[in-house]
C-alpha cells in the first residue's frame, strides 16, 4: 500500500472542485490546479479522473517530482504497476530527498513482484523519515514475499501500534501470521478481535433496522462483494457460482470493491453474468454500506475476507440483514455483522484435544454452515476459457521419463515455504539422491533474488545442484507442471488455487494434516477426490508418502494419465453439484433469518415447518449469457438455435481461408466461445469451434475441440466418425484406429 498526499481539509469539496475545474478551463496544465484537483480526486477514489490530470499537468511541468509521484500512486491503485514505477522512479530521481516518491516506487515494485528493490526503497524511506509508518507497512510486505516471515509480523504489529486506525495494516499482519509456523490460531484470533474492536464495535449502535420483508421463498436479492472480479485466483471458484445460479431464486447483484474504469477481461465476463454490475471502489465504506442497503439487498456475500481492498467495513456497518463470508481468507473475520461462514465438513472440523487450540466454535465469530467437502468448486482456465481444450495444457506423461530423474515441486507464494517446510524438502532430497526439487516463486527473474533464495535453501539441507529456480510467469500457469513428478503441498498454510491446477495437471499431490482451515484446505481438495492416502499426519509420513510416489514410476505415471478425469467426475469440478448446495445453504440462512422476525418466540421450529413444507420454485432451465452486461440469460436451447443458424450462413457464405478467420465464422467462434464460458465442455459449441477451425485449415486445433466435444458426448457417432476423418487427413492412422475402436466399445453409430 503506497502513500497518497492528501490536500488540506477543506470546507466543501464541491465548491474546490468547482473552483479549480475553473481554473483548468482557462489554464488546462496549470501545475497547483492540476495536483490539487487530482488529490482531491485520489481521496475520493477517482483514480482515473486523477490519473488524467496529473498526466495533463506533466504534459506542461515533466520535472515536478509530486506529480510523478501523485500519477504512481494512482496507477498502483489501478493495479498499472509497471507504468507506476516509472513515474515512481522519475519521482525520486528528480528529488531523492522526497520520502513520497520513495514510497510508491516501493509499491509499485511490489506490485511488479520486484520484491528486492521494494525493500530497498522502503529502507530509503526510513533512511530519510525514521519510522515512518508506510514505510514500515511496505518493508513488512517486501519481507513477507521474501519468506522473512517473523521479520514481517514484528513490523506489522510495528505499525499497528503506531497507528491504529491503519486498518489495512491489520490485513496484511493477518495474511503475514497464516504463512509463519509461530504464530499459533490463537495469535490470529487476537489480531481479528483488536480488528473487530477497533472498527466494528464503534458502529454497533448505528446499525440500521432492516424492513425486508421476510418471505421464506420469494426470490432472494443476493449481493456478492468483492475486489476479485478480475484475473485473481479466486475467480476460479467464483465465476462457477455466477454462471449456474438461478436466477428464479436469485437476483444477482456484483459489486466491485475497485473504482469504475478498472478491470479485465474476467471482470467483462462478471458484467454479463450479473443482474447488475456495480463499482464501490470511489465511495468510502459508509457510502458503499449506504449503496448497498438502497439496493435492498438481503443477502450480502463477500469473497475476500481480510485480503486487500475488501468490503469488511462496508460489511461492518450491516448494510444487509443476512450477511455471509466465504473463500478468499482462510479463517474468521472476526466481525459479528457478519452472520455466516460457508466451510466444509474436512476443511473445518474439531480439533484433536492434543492440538491445544479453541474449539472449533470458538474459532468463528461467523456461524459455520458445512457443505460436503469441498468447499467451493472449481473452474479451469479462466485467463482463457479456451486453454482448457488446447493440446498444450492436457495432461502429458510424467517428466522422469524424460529426464530419468523424480522431480519435487512447489509453485506456491514463496512466503508459505517456511524454514520447516524447506528443511522438510531437505530431508526429502537426503532419502532420495537423484531427486531435484522445482521451486517456482515470484522474483527469480532477478538473478539477485534467486541468488539470496537459493543461499536459503542450502542452509535448509537442500542441495543447490539440485534445485531448479523457476521465474513465476503467469503465462506458464498449468504449464510448469510439465515439469513436476510430484507436488509438495507447504504447511501451515497449505496451497489453494495452485494445489487445484496440478492436480487437474495429473500431478499427485503429498499434503500434511493441519488443525485448522489454513493447514486443512488441501486435504478437503484431497477428500473429494478421493486422494487421501496422500495426506500425512506427521512429517516422518509425508516423507514416507512422497518416497512411496516416487518408487513406483510406472504407477506415477498410470496415476498421471487417469487423474484428470478422476478430477472432472469428482465433486471438485461438479458445478451443478456444488451450486445446487450453495444454493441450498443461502436459502436456508434466509429461511433462518425469516423465522426469527416472523417467530421469534420459536424460530426453530418455523424452520423446519419451512423446510419440511417446502415452497421452492422449480429450478429454471439451463442458461448462458451473450449479451455484454445485465445478467439477461438466454435459454440453451434458443443459444444453439443462434449457433445453428450462424453455422448455416457460414457454410454457405464464409469460405475458409488461410490468411485469417472469414467474418461469418468469426461470429460463430465468438457465439460458441459464450455459450463455452457458460456452460464449459458444451459439446455444441466446441463441435462449432472445430469445424470453424478445421475450414480455415488448423486441423490439429480442430482435432483438439472435436476431442473434447467426442468426450463430453460419448455415444455421438458422428462426431467420432468426423474425429476419425480428419485424424487420416492429417496422416495420424494410428490415432484414427484407436478413436475407432473406441467408438466401437461405447456402441456409438456412426450413424446415430
Amino acid at each position: 500500500m503506497g502513500l497518497l498526499i492528501q490536500p488540506p481539509p477543506f470546507q466543501g469539496a464541491a465548491g474546490l472542485e468547482q473552483r479549480l475545474l475553473k481554473i483548468l478551463k482557462k489554464h488546462p496544465h496549470d501545475l497547483a490546479a492540476c495536483t490539487n484537483l487530482g488529490q482531491l480526486y485520489a481521496g475520493q477514489g477517482r483514480f482515473s479522473e486523477a490519473i488524467t490530470l496529473y498526466r495533463s499537468g506533466l504534459a506542461k511541468h515533466p520535472n515536478d517530482p509530486l506529480l510523478h509521484a501523485n500519477l504512481a500512486n494512482a496507477l498502483c491503485a489501478c493495479r498499472l504497476g509497471a507504468e507506476a514505477y516509472e513515474h515512481a522512479r522519475r519521482a525520486v530521481e528528480i528529488d531523492p530527498r522526497e520520502d513520497v516518491g520513495w514510497i510508491n516506487l516501493s509499491w509499485a515494485c511490489a506490485l511488479l513482484m520486484r520484491h528486492d528493490e521494494a525493500e530497498q526503497a522502503a529502507r530509503q524511506v526510513l533512511a530519510l523519515r525514521p519510522g515512518n509508518v508506510m514505510a514500515l507497512n511496505n518493508l513488512a510486505s517486501a519481507l513477507k514475499e521474501q519468506g522473512k516471515l517473523h521479520q514481517a509480523v514484528e513490523l506489522y504489529r510495528q505499525v499497528v501500534q503506531s497507528d491504529p486506525d491503519l486498518d489495512f495494516v491489520y490485513v496484511n499482519l493477518l495474511l503475514a501470521m497464516l504463512y509463519d509456523m509461530d504464530s499459533s490460531l490463537v495469535d490470529i484470533l487476537q489480531v481479528t478481535g483488536l480488528y473487530a474492536a477497533r472498527f466494528e464495535a464503534p458502529l454497533l449502535s448505528l446499525w440500521p433496522v432492516h424492513r425486508t420483508t421476510p418471505d421464506p421463498w420469494r426470490r432472494v436479492r443476493l449481493g456478492i462483494l468483492s475486489p476479485d472480479f478480475n484475473d485473481h485466483s479466486i475467480m476460479y471458484f467464483v465465476e462457477p457460482l455466477l454462471a449456474r445460479l438461478d436466477r428464479r431464486q436469485f437476483e444477482l447483484v456484483a459489486y466491485y470493491t475497485y473504482p469504475e474504469g478498472t478491470g479485465d477481461h474476467v471482470t467483462e465476463r462478471v458484467r454479463r453474468f450479473a443482474g447488475r454490475f456495480v463499482y464501490l471502489g470511489n465511495l468510502q465504506p459508509a457510502e458503499q454500506a449506504d449503496r448497498i442497503m438502497t439496493d435492498g439487498i438481503d443477502i450480502l456475500l463477500d469473497t475476500a475476507g481480510h485480503t486487500a481492498q475488501s468490503g469488511l467495513l462496508a460489511m461492518a456497518r450491516k448494510p444487509a440483514p443476512v450477511q455471509v463470508t466465504w473463500l478468499g481468507y482462510p479463517g474468521t473475520t472476526g466481525l459479528t455483522s457478519i452472520d455466516w461462514r460457508i466451510t466444509d465438513t474436512v476443511a473445518d472440523k474439531e480439533p484433536r484435544p492434543a492440538a491445544g487450540l479453541p474449539p472449533l466454535e470458538a474459532q468463528y465469530s461467523e456461524k459455520l454452515a458445512f457443505l460436503p467437502p469441498p468447499f467451493c468448486v472449481y473452474r479451469p482456465c479462466i485467463r482463457n476459457p479456451l486453454q482448457r481444450y488446447w493440446p498444450q495444457y492436457q495432461v502429458q506423461s510424467a517428466p522422469v521419463h524424460r529426464t530419468g530423474f523424480i522431480t519435487f515441486g512447489s509453485c506456491n507464494n514463496l512466503a508459505k515455504l517456511t524454514p520447516n517446510v524447506l528443511t522438510l524438502w531437505g530431508s526429502l532430497l537426503q532419502r532420495i539422491p537423484t531427486a531435484r526439487l522445482l521451486i517456482e516463486g515470484k522474483g527469480f527473474g532477478n538473478p539477485e533474488t534467486a541468488r539470496t533464495y537459493r543461499e536459503k535453501c542450502i542452509l535448509h539441507g537442500i542441495p543447490a545442484e539440485r534445485l531448479v529456480l523457476i521465474p513465476f510467469d503467469s503465462k506458464n500457469q498449468y504449464l510448469v507442471y510439465h515439469q513436476i513428478d510430484i507436488a509438495l503441498d507447504p504447511f501451515p498454510l497449505t496451497g489453494g488455487t495452485t494445489t487445484i491446477d496440478l492436480l487437474w495437471m495429473g500431478v499427485p499431490l503429498v499434503s500434511m494434516r493441519g488443525e485448522s482451515f489454513r493447514g486443512r484446505m488441501g486435504m478437503s481438495f484431497l477428500t473429494a477426490v478421493g486422494f487421501t492416502d496422500w495426506i500425512a499426519e506427521t512429517e516422518e509420513e509425508y516423507l514416507a508418502i512422497a518416497e512411496r510416489l516416487a518408487s513406483d514410476i510406472p504407477a506415477l505415471n498410470s496415476m498421471r494419465l487417469q487423474q484428470r478425469k478422476l478430477l472432472e467426475q469428482s465433486p471438485l469440478l461438479d458445478e451443478t453439484r456444488f451450486v445446487e448446495l450453495f444454493e441450498e445453504a443461502l436459502r436456508q440462512m434466509w429461511l433462518k433469518w425469516c423465522a426469527r422476525q416472523t417467530a421469534p418466540e420459536n424460530p426453530d421450529a418455523t424452520f423446519r415447518h419451512w423446510l419440511e413444507s417446502s415452497a421452492r420454485s422449480p429450478r429454471q432451465e439451463a442458461l448462458v449469457f451473450l449479451e455484454p452486461e445485465g445478467g439477461q440469460g438466454t435459454r440453451l436451447d434458443e443459444a444453439y438455435r443462434l449457433l445453428q443458424n450462424r453455422l448455416a450462413k457460414a457454410r454457405t457464405d464464409g469460405d475458409g481461408c488461410t490468411s485469417g478467420v472469414a467474418p461469418f465464422w468469426q461470429e460463430v467462434i465468438r457465439l460458441a466461445r459464450l455459450i463455452i464460458e457458460s456452460r464449459p465442455k458444451d459439446v455444441q459449441a466446441l463441435a462449432a469451434l472445430a469445424e470453424a477451425e478445421y475450414v480455415h485449415a488448423n486441423t490439429q486445433a480442430a482435432i483438439a475441440y472435436l476431442s473434447h466435444a467426442v468426450e463430453a458426448s460419448p455415444q455421438s457417432g458422428p462426431l467420432y466418425q468426423c474425429l476419425i476423418n480428419w485424424y487420416r487427413e492429417a496422416g495420424n492412422e494410428q490415432a484414427a484406429l484407436t478413436v475407432s475402436r473406441i467408438m466401437k466399445q461405447r456402441g456409438a453409430q456412426a450413424g446415430g
